[in-house]
């Protein structure tokens, strides 16, 4: 977790900054409760709100439709 705060902390103020998790709803708010640094994204996106999970390419189409943005505008690490 250290390590992902120093990376974030690096990251321009103009990036947005989004998570995509696979998780079910009870480990979501556990993520969101014991996981500070996941305050920095500006939204996490969970597979259980969209029923799709990762690495399918429908997860990633649906959080391209709720970001309004292009794949060719976004980096999914």
């Amino acid at each position: 977790v250290d390590r992902v705060d120093s990376v974030l902390a690096g990251v321009p103020k103009n990036v947005g900054l989004f998570g995509l998790s696979n998780t079910n709803e009870s480990h979501y708010q556990c993520i969101l409760s014991n996981f500070p640094v996941i305050q920095k994204l500006q939204t996490l996106f969970a597979s259980f709100e969209s029923g799709f999970r990762k690495p399918e390419t429908e997860i990633f189409q649906w959080v391209l439709e709720r970001l309004k943005m292009e794949a060719k505008n976004i980096l999914f690490v």
